[in-house]
């Protein structure tokens, strides 16, 4: 009912908790822990900058816990979790006028140009998926580094490089949490 009524934040806190705590049937705690928040703006969203829905709804997940209002420390906003910076250039480049920071409190503004922006680094990254998680977080500049300073073409032992605390965690999260998603929505 949770999910139905949009309530993907508290759907999810509600799965975390039971997930700790008695056994609860994988059925009813899997689409807790993995809802697809606000479908009507992710789906043609993902589907204008081609990414992947799940991929999407993973990073929301791991950036927000489906919480609009959400601000990290260093001032990120909303549901993907974009700075204001950020945020302004690519409502620039998207052509939103009369843009300001606080439209990233909009779960479709958030949606739309968090999936710009992983768009683009997917694209910067050749498809690499941790390579353009890692950039999500740390930037395409630290990523590049990590690249000089230690080379590989094994996305693997990239991800395993990471040498950033917080973006190691972040790309094994959203990792985990994409691979979730695609187990329980998996169209096989």
């Amino acid at each position: 009912e949770l999910l139905r009524r949009g309530e993907a934040a508290y759907a999810y806190r509600i799965g975390l908790r039971l997930a700790t705590g008695a056994a609860v049937p994988q059925a009813v705690l899997a689409p807790l822990l993995a809802p697809v928040p606000y479908p009507e703006p992710l789906l043609p969203v993902s589907m204008r900058f081609g990414v992947d829905p799940l991929l999407l709804a993973a990073l929301i997940r791991q950036e927000s816990a489906f919480e609009p209002t959400a601000v990290s420390p260093a001032g990120a906003r909303g549901l993907t979790q974009v700075m204001p910076d950020t945020g302004a250039t690519l409502a620039q480049e998207l052509g939103l006028t009369r843009w300001t920071p606080d439209d990233l409190f909009h779960p479709a503004t958030s949606i739309m140009l968090g999936a710009a922006e992983l768009a683009r680094r997917l694209e910067q990254f050749q498809g690499q998926l941790f390579l353009a998680l890692a950039s999500y977080n740390a930037g395409a500049g630290a990523v590049q580094q990590w690249l000089r300073e230690r080379p590989t073409s094994d996305p693997d032992l990239f991800a395993e490089r990471i040498p950033y605390r917080e973006t190691y965690a972040y790309v094994q999260r959203v990792y985990a949490g994409y691979r979730a998603y695609q187990e329980l929505y998996s169209l096989d």
